[in-house]
């Protein structure tokens, strides 16, 4: 017994022990928990003292439309050559990501960040450009820019973002004033940006010449007017594969200096317009071309135009001429009289559609640029016996009886946007809007990523079928 209530006070004992050590670490924990949140208010979130803005180009020739967040944080997407809208933040260091899709993927791409921290009362610009794989990331930063009321004045920074070529001299004149050769307002490199310039408002002519060399101009606009109380930067980008002339330059403006801008191509006067023309309209039968109103001394353009020919690209007249299509070998009766009103120095694609006399032509704008995120396809319905289409495309020797179309009532005459595709082996097929017989089909696509192509759907003398005719879009402006 004496042993038995030894063993017991021996075990209370050590039980006591056991509870003040609890106690102990309990209190230390408790101590150091404290501690730690109070070091964390003091170094992880400071105090910020002001705002600063941000904002991003999109200078990456071949990509899709980049994604960009702050953090984790979703704020805009912006194309090849276009920008963002500025957002205001405190002045504190933010991890800014760039994302982009790629087709058939079922979640974005990172393929660049930048540590930045925001400066009180600046905007800074990031632009992005080389490859995907490569990217570059520039920041350039401005002094925000304030107006007064009343203020006839406009303030622009000239930037540099056209790849292909060395550094430019910038002249910027009022409209009819000749350019002071040699006396440029400023010479920039790619990826420079000069400061920002008080100029009063209205027209100015935009001139860009190899640096040092004033007779080598590359770029030259019309006149263009530039408001009073805005901000602008103005850049050039080269051309591509959607242009007609070898520089595009890009103007965006604001007014507040937060939130929507205004983005602007202006265009080089030098080089007007182009299209190709196709002859889709089965019962219209073979044609001449007149690119002008047709005289007893009038030649054509184009003799014998026949059903699915297609023209090399001709500069579209800037003036009043219009485009007359008459039966081969006559100068009566015009079966199309047509003007294409398309100064924007672009790369069209015109068809002559219709059917039982009523002929009409159709434009549309190919979209030929490549990227490295996906193969694109786009197509023209031209037909006329189908009030609207669907298009599958599917895994090469697939059925579509249980697939879905990827394009749904395609009307007639109407081209359809670019569909991105996954690198593969595809069948393309057509039908009758919600129906399940084919019209047209297997037509076999072999693509990889940067691939271009287009379509165009004809009637077919038997009106139960369609042809389907692919086009290797022609990257050469």
């Amino acid at each position: 017994m004496i042993f038995f209530r030894g063993y017991i006070n021996l075990r209370q004992q050590k039980m006591n022990q056991l509870m003040k050590q609890i106690f102990i670490l309990l209190t230390i924990t408790i101590t150091f928990t404290l501690g730690a949140c109070g070091g964390r208010d003091e170094v992880a979130f400071p105090d910020p003292t002001g705002k600063g803005s941000i904002r991003m180009i999109n200078a990456i020739k071949a990509s899709s439309g980049i994604t960009f967040k702050i953090q984790e944080r979703f704020l805009a997407t912006a194309d090849y050559r276009s920008i963002t809208n500025l957002s205001e933040y405190d002045d504190l260091q933010y991890i800014f990501n760039f994302e982009v899709n790629y087709a058939g993927a079922t979640s974005a791409t990172r393929f660049a960040t930048k540590s930045l921290k925001m400066i009180i009362d600046t905007q800074q610009t990031i632009l992005l450009s080389g490859t995907l794989e490569d990217p570059l990331v520039t920041v350039w930063e401005t002094p925000k820019q304030n107006f007064e009321d009343g203020d006839l004045t406009f303030k622009v920074r000239f930037a540099h973002t056209a790849e292909s070529y060395g550094n430019l001299d910038i002249y910027f004149v009022p409209q009819g004033d000749a350019p002071s050769l040699g006396e440029a307002i400023g010479t920039l490199a790619f990826g420079e940006i000069l400061p920002s310039v008080n100029l009063t408002a209205g027209g100015y002519v935009l001139t860009l010449t190899e640096a040092g060399l004033p007779g080598n101009i590359v770029f030259k606009s019309d006149s263009v007017s530039f408001l009073p109380g805005t901000q602008y930067t103005i850049t050039p980008f080269d051309g591509g594969e959607n242009t007609s002339a070898p520089i595009i330059v890009k103007s965006y403006s604001t007014q507040s200096g937060v939130g929507n801008h205004v983005e602007a191509a202006i265009l080089d006067a030098n080089f007007p317009s182009k299209s190709e023309f196709i002859h889709a309209s089965l019962t219209m039968n073979s044609v001449d071309i007149y690119d002008e109103s047709i005289t007893s001394t009038s030649l054509p353009w184009v003799s014998g135009h026949n059903f699915k020919d297609v023209t090399n690209e001709v500069t579209l007249p800037l003036g009043s001429d219009p485009f007359v299509y008459v039966p081969a070998g006559l100068i009566a009766p015009e079966l199309i009289n047509f003007v294409i009103n398309e100064d924007g120095g672009i790369r069209a694609r015109t068809l002559a559609v219709g059917s039982n006399n009523e002929f009409r032509a159709s434009t549309y704008l190919p979209d030929r640029r490549p990227l490295d995120t996906a193969a694109k396809l786009q197509i023209y319905n031209s037909n006329t016996n189908f009030s609207a289409l669907d298009i599958y495309i599917v895994e090469a020797d697939t059925l579509i009886d249980e697939q879905s179309p990827i394009i749904t009532e395609l009307p007639k005459t109407t081209p359809t946007s670019a569909a991105l595709l996954p690198a593969g082996n595809y069948d393309i097929f057509l039908t009758e809007s919600s129906e399940k017989t084919i019209l047209a089909g297997p037509i076999r696509l072999d693509a990889e990523l940067g691939d271009v192509f287009g379509g165009i759907i004809y009637d077919m003398v038997d009106p139960a079928i369609l042809e389907f005719v692919l086009i290797t879009e022609n990257q050469t402006p």
